[in-house]
């Protein structure tokens, strides 16, 4: 009989779920979704679902090794964990020696989303004195966006949705990457609900909704602006609501005056009757939700927009009712103490901060000092950044020491000059806070380290030790931390956790936030209007959008959008994921026949900022003047060693740093050989 054991799937996805991993002879054997769990519910995306096969796959990364090939042709030759240490350590010393620890820089991201796993790297760094990196690549435009209106990431329980009665996806595609949210959307459906989704391609979710609103991509601002016109005019929004919680109303009010139907229509290509029919459904049908994507938080004016969509529930007053309100993210639901791990205190100095978006600018343009070692784990930098060619010129540098702390052999390995197995989440200690929901747990190994793997936790300790660094946290316990991190948590201790089962938040089950008109801004109110961490709402032109001069050499939008069967580059590595998803340029009929390209071609993508190779797939899934490619394949797996990332920009978002993957303007042609 299979023995059973609890742990939580460590991708980066708002889902967090349960999983029951089935083991016979010390060997993982099958996963299942954990029953117990209130929103995993006993089941798993398919992504997830054979994902355990890693665990003893040749695709593994399994002994430190040093390269022995060019950069690039990942070519390797095995040597001793205690080589690579003592290679480590005398790169660190010859780098800080010669050009400072400045010119060290640490890269990592959400590969792993354990507590333990994404931050305890960072104290290490913070003591060595390396630069800094600033984590921006993924959300920072919605964070910033939310903290300004509502003052904290806050979401009510997502059982709380079976009792909606309208509700609006804003630009997200749940059905891909938000699959357990999309259950209790479904239940509200069954009992009458309608789902409008606003998203420029009819995706997966846009295809079970009841109305899907194609909107141009980087308006998301002007439709929100055209609605609270609609709203306010029409005195849908409720006063004593506004009166009392709210800041702003006046000057909101004044400034979407001019986004009458026509205008905003002209901007969204939305029919002013859809419009108006949005409006008027969040307020008759309440309670109302909108669920946000972060899509269009990845338009240049990404922050702007997710703060002026979050001003609509705050009109209606919509956080009242069990079922209202918005959805975000719900991180700052939990009591969690996460500066015991990262230990910023250890720096002696202030150093420089590098934003990871722009990584190919770092590694090729940066003086004073220069970037000479870089030190990766929990991302595959390779590819995950945009702007690619300008990446790939800096990890080719025979002058830049690259050390890659890695699962699996990737693209970014390729470019290591030395390269460090580690273990997968199956293998470790670690404790995990969704982003989505409001539930908690705690993993303990269910196999141990295969082959010579290290978890990031035991490297970074292990690494703090070889550098004779004193202070007590590098002696910690992977429990002795994870117990420093709850503390705050007030009535739970860590044996609440240890078993691995999942624990609901400080909050009830039907945890509506802001519903007594309380939020966590200086003022304690909605900031509808300014305030001093994001501009006012306000719409701006992208100038990758449809209004830029630069439409006339570069017609087409392009979204870099969410796969079905990848996340980010996450499953990249399975053949079987890859037959799947297929390397495809969405691309609308028209746009194709004025460009005589046939479903099934080879075409050409490219922008000022590069190009690659893609099959088209004509549909009228995406809008005229739109294309979207579903990321991220790896460049290996590409037609011409070149992801979508080639054709991205590292342009940043209007507040955040944010990456800006889905404003870019390209031109499509037929690739002839």
């Amino acid at each position: 009989m299979a023995e059973l054991k609890r742990t939580v799937c460590a991708h980066d996805c708002p889902d967090q779920c349960g999983m029951i991993v089935k083991l016979e002879n010390g060997k993982i054997i099958g996963v299942d979704g954990d029953t117990e769990h209130p929103i995993t519910n006993g089941f798993l995306c398919g992504k997830v679902k054979d994902e355990w096969e890693t665990v003893y796959s040749d695709l593994r990364v399994k002994f430190p090794m040093k390269r022995v090939g060019k950069k690039g042709e990942g070519r390797f030759e095995r040597i001793s964990w205690d080589e690579a240490l003592k290679t480590i350590k005398k790169k660190f010393h010859q780098t800080s020696e010669n050009f400072g620890s400045e010119a060290i820089l640490p890269f990592s991201y959400a590969g792993n989303m354990g507590l333990l796993a994404r931050r305890v790297g960072d104290r290490f760094f913070y003591r060595l004195g390396a630069s800094r990196l600033d984590r921006t690549i993924c959300s920072t435009a919605s964070e910033i966006g939310t903290q300004s209106v509502l003052g904290a990431a806050l979401s009510p329980d997502w059982r709380n949705f079976t009792k909606s009665k309208f509700i609006v996806v804003w630009g997200g595609n749940i059905a891909s990457s938000n699959v357990h949210l999309v259950p209790f959307f479904k239940k509200a459906q069954d009992n009458g609900a309608e789902i409008f989704c606003i998203d420029p391609q009819k995706t997966r979710t846009a295809k079970i909704s009841d109305f899907h609103v194609p909107l141009r991509p980087g308006t998301d601002t002007a439709l929100a602006l055209g609605i609270i016109r609609e709203i306010i005019k029409n005195k849908f929004y409720d006063e004593n609501y506004v009166k009392n919680f709210t800041n702003g109303f006046d000057e909101l009010a004044e400034a979407c005056e001019s986004f009458t139907l026509q205008k905003t229509s002209e901007i969204t290509d939305v029919y002013p009757k859809t419009i108006q029919k949005i409006a008027k459904k969040l307020y008759e049908n309440q309670p109302s939700v909108i669920k946000i994507g972060i899509g269009m938080s990845r338009q240049l004016y990404g922050a702007t927009a997710t703060r002026t969509i979050l001003a609509i529930p705050c009109l209606l007053g919509s956080w009242q009712k069990i079922g209202g309100g918005a959805t975000l993210e719900s991180a700052d639901v939990f009591k969690i103490n996460k500066n015991v791990a990262s230990r910023e205190d250890l720096a002696s100095k202030k150093t420089r901060k590098i934003n990871m978006v722009e990584l190919g600018k770092a590694l090729t343009e940066i003086e004073n000092p220069p970037v000479k070692m870089l030190f990766v784990w929990n991302s595959n930098p390779a590819v995950v950044v945009p702007n690619s060619a300008k990446v790939i010129q800096g990890l080719l540098r025979e002058d830049l020491f690259t050390v890659v702390h890695e699962r699996i052999f990737s693209d970014t390995t390729k470019y290591a000059d030395l390269l460090l197995p580690s273990t997968i989440y199956y293998e470790n200690t670690d404790f995990y806070k969704s982003y989505g929901h409001n539930f908690a747990q705690m993993t303990n190994p269910v196999v141990p380290p295969q082959f010579e793997a290290k978890s990031n936790f035991e490297l970074f300790q292990t690494l703090a030790k070889l550098m004779d660094f004193q202070e007590d946290c590098f002696n910690e316990t992977e429990h002795d931390l994870i117990k420093k991190m709850i503390a705050p948590w007030e009535e739970k201790t860590f044996d609440d956790f240890k078993n691995g089962k999942c624990v609901q938040a400080e909050v009830p089950n039907d945890f509506q936030p802001f519903a007594d008109g309380k939020f966590f801004t200086p003022s304690g109110k909605a900031e509808l209007w300014d305030n001093s961490l994001v501009a006012s709402p306000g719409y701006k032109p992208s100038f990758e959008g449809h209004e830029s001069p630069k439409i006339k050499k570069f017609p087409l939008q392009l979204i870099s959008g969410i796969a079905h069967n990848f996340l980010n580059t996450s499953f990249g590595e399975s053949q079987r994921n890859r037959k799947k998803e297929k390397t495809v340029l969405k691309i609308h009929p028209a746009d194709a026949k004025k460009r005589l390209i046939e479903n099934g071609d080879t075409v050409r993508i490219f922008s000022e900022n590069g190009a690659c190779l893609l099959t088209a797939e004509l549909t009228e899934d995406v809008r005229e003047g739109l294309v979207v490619s579903e990321a991220l394949f790896w460049n290996e797996f590409t037609q011409d060693g070149k992801g979508i990332n080639f054709v991205t920009s590292d342009k940043l978002t209007d507040f955040g740093g944010c990456s800006t993957v889905h404003a870019n303007l390209v031109e499509v042609q037929k690739f002839l050989v």
